[in-house]
């Protein structure tokens, strides 16, 4: 069960880096969480 929370908790934490990260390209259609 520690593997389980271990690997749940590194990919929350690199989804939440990789969306912070974002950056805005042409042809979005909804803005990038860092320019709201």
């Amino acid at each position: 069960i520690d593997l389980y929370t271990a690997a749940g908790s590194t990919m929350a934490r690199a989804i939440s880096r990789g969306v912070h990260a974002a950056t805005p390209a042409d042809g979005d259609l909804f803005p990038v969480w860092s320019s709201r």
